[in-house]
């Protein structure tokens, strides 16, 4: 179900559940990006339509054991993600969404070989650009909020297909700490491109939270997705690799 959300309008409506209107640029946030390698230009994986640019793939070391990290009790979405976009118009405009993994709670005590992220576009349309990026994050996992530092080690660009579509984006980086991945619309939703991106989500349960960042909806740091929707949001995200 998409519905609107007015809670958190400032300067533009309050968008969607799949919800509009928390955009415009990104403010300084503590968030960094190290520009990702140019590399091959590919369809996107799990069934999803649309495009990736993304690095070169590299393989994971011999003699690693491969896990998948998530935080999600079910991997179908019910379309209760949000966006930030006006409350006039159905484009969404620029959102960042994140979910961040201690590895120690996964068994990891070293440095863990990203290979990949898979996550859910949930109600696409206009083909957006959107950013998928792996990284570190320095902060404390709070169920509020991310004020720590993050940095981003290796970026893909796609653009999803209209619909829904499972997404398999290849990224490889060697990651200890804290990962985080971001998934970012890059680009303002207008009534010319149409731009519409909401990720995946549902209400069957995480064990950690997931982040949204909205400047447009006056979301000017990563904050509990939930908070923000004042329901439950449960983001679609995991990544791939190898110890």
């Amino acid at each position: 179900m998409r519905r609107m959300l007015f809670a958190l309008v400032v300067v533009t409506g309050c968008a969607t559940a799949h919800k509009d209107s928390f955009n415009n640029g990104r403010p300084d946030s503590g968030i960094h990006t190290t520009d990702s390698p140019g590399g091959g230009h590919q369809d996107s994986g799990g069934g999803g339509s649309g495009t990736i640019d993304a690095p070169p793939h590299i393989d994971a070391p011999s003699g690693g054991t491969t896990q998948t990290l998530s935080q999600s009790t079910s991997n179908t979405d019910s379309g209760v993600g949000i966006a930030c976009g006006p409350t006039a118009g159905g484009y969404t405009l620029k959102n960042s969404f994140y979910r961040v993994f201690t590895l120690s709670d996964y068994g990891i005590s070293g440095v863990f070989h990203v290979s990949g992220v898979d996550f859910v576009a949930s109600g696409v349309a206009g083909s957006p650009p959107i950013r998928v990026s792996v990284g570190t994050y320095n902060g404390t996992v709070s169920s509020a909020s991310l004020s720590g530092t993050i940095s981003l080690a290796q970026s893909a660009n796609i653009n999803p297909g209209t619909g829904t579509n499972s997404i398999h984006v290849p990224l490889t980086a060697d990651i200890s700490g804290n990962l985080v991945i971001e998934i970012d619309q890059t680009t303002d939703g207008t009534t010319a491109n149409g731009y519409t991106f909401y990720p995946g989500a549902n209400a069957s349960g995480e064990t950690k939270p997931g982040y949204i960042m909205a400047p447009g909806c006056s979301v000017n740091t990563p904050t509990n997705i939930t908070t923000a929707a004042g329901a439950t949001v449960n983001l679609i995200m995991s990544v791939t690799g190898s110890t």
